[in-house]
């Protein structure tokens, strides 16, 4: 909880230097960083310091992310579905708890070393595929915007619309969106 209170209050601070895209991907990055210290900690050296010290910057990397993605997502879905993608974002929060637990649950059964350090290694495959994923969407067309490139936002809105950047309701979107960031 701690290291999330961190990375929520980096993202509070840096985020809009950074943008949505670039605060995901570092949180992503400071996850993985976190879980490898976690899991190399060994025995007769000072372990319980190195694994609270990991896990205090996974949560950092945490903190980060869940701050930043449902802002970035709600930027970039219609107003007609945001809600929903919001809801199926929780949902699929619960489904990576019970992958969590049915890992934990097989690990059980494996030799000593397997049954903590695999499950938390395993976080780095999901930091990855934030990683991978990011590097092929957009900015947020709302950052952009707020952020003078403009054409750049007008761009990706019309390519979120599947319209022409010149169409009506993409010219309407962008101009919602300067008017609420004159406010």
């Amino acid at each position: 909880p701690t290291g999330c209170l961190f990375g929520a209050i980096f993202a509070l601070i840096f985020g809009e230097r950074l943008g949505r895209r670039w605060m995901v991907i570092i949180g992503a990055i400071v996850m993985i960083i976190g879980v490898i210290i976690q899991v190399t900690a060994m025995p007769h050296e000072i372990p319980l310091l190195q694994f609270i010290f990991g896990r205090v910057i996974t949560g950092i990397g945490n903190g980060m992310n869940t701050s930043t993605i449902p802002t970035y997502q709600a930027e970039c879905s219609k107003t007609s579905n945001r809600g929903l993608l919001i809801c199926i974002e929780g949902g699929v929060i619960a489904i990576g708890t019970m992958i969590a637990y049915w890992i934990d649950y097989g690990a059980h059964w494996g030799p000593p070393d397997l049954v903590w350090r695999f499950p938390i290694a395993f976080q780095i495959v999901f930091g990855i595929f934030i990683i991978w994923g990011m590097a092929y969407l957009p900015e947020s067309p709302r950052y952009l915007i707020a952020h003078d490139k403009v054409n750049e936002g007008a761009n990706v809105l019309a390519a979120l619309a599947d319209k022409g950047v010149d169409d009506q309701h993409v010219v309407l979107e962008k101009h919602l969106i300067l008017d609420s960031i004159r406010v």
